[in-house]
């Protein structure tokens, strides 16, 4: 069957919208959980619904534990999925809420089993918070909940097993953690932090 673009939502416990994106019924789905954990589904495996559904669980979809939760989702092109240069020259970057990071050829989540396989070692007391698809050339920005944030490129981070724990990102004080990574690949691209409180401001991100 042709390949159809999708919109595609994923919420959280059914109350907000924590990311948005298009991608074809072709494509690939990697999710991946706060436990370390990442799971693969085909787009077309989504069930489509109308724009006043409610949609389903993706537990319903894929087998994950009862006490884990997906942090991230990824979509991959069919066509990058079997390139080998691509998925060797790309990388999943992930930050956990203890300031961790790591990065992994993309080629190591090209087989992912219907139950799982680990994407990251979790130690206890920590969680996955974030996972990105970068080129190997992007800026990336930790942002801890003491208000702080650190700057670093992804090459200062080298490329590392499926299961590896990762390193150090950034230091936190007691009783913080980080909250938010991003990244990004031009120059002059700004910033925009917006606390629970609600105020928001803009940076230069350079």
């Amino acid at each position: 069957p042709p390949s159809i673009p999708m919109i595609l939502y994923a919420v959280a416990a059914g109350t907000s919208i924590e990311q948005m994106f298009v991608a074809s019924t072709h494509d690939y789905l990697l999710f991946f959980t706060d436990h370390g954990q990442c799971y693969w589904l085909r787009v077309y495996n989504v069930p489509e619904g109308s724009r006043t559904a409610k949609g389903r669980s993706v537990r319903n979809l894929v087998r994950i534990d009862a006490e884990d939760r997906v942090r991230a989702v990824l979509a991959i092109k069919k066509e990058d999925f079997r390139d080998d240069a691509f998925l060797e020259t790309h990388f999943v970057l992930m930050a956990t809420k203890r300031g961790l990071v790591k990065k992994s050829a993309l080629a190591a989540f090209k087989r992912p089993l219907v139950t799982g396989i680990i994407a990251i070692d979790i130690v206890d007391g920590d969680q996955l918070l974030e996972a990105k698809l970068t080129d190997g050339d992007t800026e990336v920005l930790l942002g801890s909940s003491g208000g702080r944030a650190i700057r670093f490129h992804e090459s200062d981070v080298r490329s590392m097993g499926r299961k590896s724990r990762g390193v150090r990102g950034m230091k936190l004080r007691a009783r913080l953690q980080v909250d938010s990574a991003v990244s990004w690949e031009r120059d002059g691209a700004q910033v925009l932090t917006m606390p629970e409180d609600g105020y928001g401001k803009r940076s230069p991100g350079e």
